[in-house]
């Protein structure tokens, strides 16, 4: 059953936001290897909210030093609350193409 961790983080600026956003969309999957998809939104000025899917609890949980080290890496920002749990609900609308 597939695991999420929700994180709430704030930051000194909305460029720390930015940078940290930035960072997460480009190398997401190196820095945390084990993650099977990961998605974040600013919630505000100088806040965001990330939503991380692994495998297992035991994968999300060797993922918190990654995060970690992010955090430490950049600076300029705080974990407010994070929360986590097993996946209870999932859907996804398929796309539907032609070729072209």
């Amino acid at each position: 059953m597939s695991y999420l961790r929700v994180n709430l983080v704030d930051f000194e600026s909305r460029q720390n936001r930015d940078d940290s956003l930035d960072r997460l969309n480009r190398t997401a999957g190196e820095m945390f290897p084990d993650i099977e998809m990961m998605l974040g939104i600013a919630t505000g000025d100088k806040s965001c909210m990330t939503v991380s899917v692994y495998a297992d609890k035991e994968k999300a949980s060797k993922a918190i030093d990654q995060r970690d080290k992010h955090f430490s890496d950049l600076g300029g920002m705080e974990l407010a609350v994070a929360f986590e749990g097993d996946l209870k609900a999932f859907y996804k609308k398929e796309h539907i193409t032609s070729e072209s």
